[in-house]
């Protein structure tokens, strides 16, 4: 449960530093500003992968389950009830964010090269700005679409490696199906982007993150263990004071 909580408070600063730059015009009415929905989905080797989703704002928690079981539909996958909790956004620390984490099996199937941008798409239609975060192993080959727009959705993969990035705009908010290319030849290709300042900000915080628990460790072994005397011994006093 810590390692959850911890992985949607990350969720939330990174939501919090989300400025989207899809590679078109936003269309006339489409929403701008920070992603309302942060999707962070895991790769793991075992029971399921690690999907944390984060809201922009605090919401019910009825809400969030209902959304988990919108994700359920649409996607076909064994989505349980999750965990959702309420936390201050780190950046801002008056604005409460919820975030609603769970474990599903076969989330990503490396054997298609695709990501599952569609189900989630789907499931958070009613929210008109989206961020999907994949984070695979280095193994995965990618060969999804980068860059698609329709009457219903606009989608931009901004980050094309991993962590592969999605920014999505809910054009229609009530369509019920859609069809995305399932291959990039699909579309047209676009010149390679520069990371974005957010995703950068993501690679910083991890290697701070690393830095200060490699302190902790080394920090941890020198500390003598409780209850025991710190008096240097008597003969390394009388070497002291000679």
């Amino acid at each position: 449960m810590r390692r959850w909580a911890v992985i949607a408070a990350f969720g939330a600063l990174v939501l919090g530093a989300v400025t989207p730059s899809l590679a078109q015009a936003p269309p006339s009415g489409a929403a701008t500003g920070p992603a309302d929905v942060l999707v962070l989905v895991c790769q793991q080797a075992g029971a399921g992968d690690l999907v944390v989703i984060t809201y922009l704002h605090a919401i019910p928690h009825a809400q969030a389950q209902r959304d988990l079981a919108a994700l359920a539909r649409a996607s076909g996958w064994k989505v349980g009830p999750g965990h959702v909790s309420d936390g201050r956004a780190p950046v801002a620390q008056r604005m409460m964010m919820t975030s609603a984490t769970v474990v599903i099996p076969g989330v990503i199937r490396p054997e298609t090269h695709l990501l599952p941008v569609e189900p989630f798409l789907t499931a958070f239609r009613p929210y008109k700005r989206l961020a999907l975060i994949f984070n695979v192993g280095p193994d995965f080959q990618f060969q999804g679409p980068r860059d698609y727009a329709d009457n219903n959705v606009q989608i931009a993969l901004t980050q094309g490696r991993t962590p592969y990035t999605y920014q999505a705009r809910i054009l229609n908010p009530q369509f019920t199906r859609l069809d995305l290319p399932t291959a990039q030849a699909a579309v047209a290709t676009t010149a390679p982007r520069r990371p974005s300042p957010w995703v950068l900000l993501l690679g910083i915080l991890m290697a701070a993150g690393a830095a200060g628990l490699l302190v902790y460790v080394l920090m941890a072994r020198k500390m003598p263990p409780p209850g025991a005397s710190t008096d240097a011994p008597v003969e390394e006093r009388t070497k002291i004071s000679t």
